[in-house]
């Protein structure tokens, strides 16, 4: 098993980071909010992931916090993106709960 060399390690981590990037710039079309979401898995990852990563420092609260979190972010679309969920989806899942 070979590691890679200290100058591959960087240029690697600056791809990974400039593609974060340019996720974060694209502007999702609202005109059709609830669309299937056809991009590759690394996408939707790193989608979830620039969705979600603060919310380990945001403790306060506890899950009603985090679960008004989630709605604005995925159900409502707030910060620009793209909305996944419907509302109606939202409740019929807190029924079975």
């Amino acid at each position: 098993m070979s590691f890679p060399t200290n100058t591959a390690l960087p240029r690697q981590l600056s791809h990974h980071l400039s593609r974060l990037r340019d996720l974060a710039r694209q502007t999702p079309n609202n005109s059709a909010p609830l669309q299937g979401n056809h991009n590759s898995l690394p996408n939707r990852l790193v989608d979830v992931f620039l969705r979600t990563w603060d919310l380990g420092f945001t403790a306060f609260g506890g899950p009603p916090v985090h679960f008004q979190i989630l709605h604005q972010r995925f159900v409502e679309g707030r910060g620009g993106k793209q909305k996944w969920v419907g509302e109606e989806t939202v409740r019929n899942s807190f029924s079975f709960v």
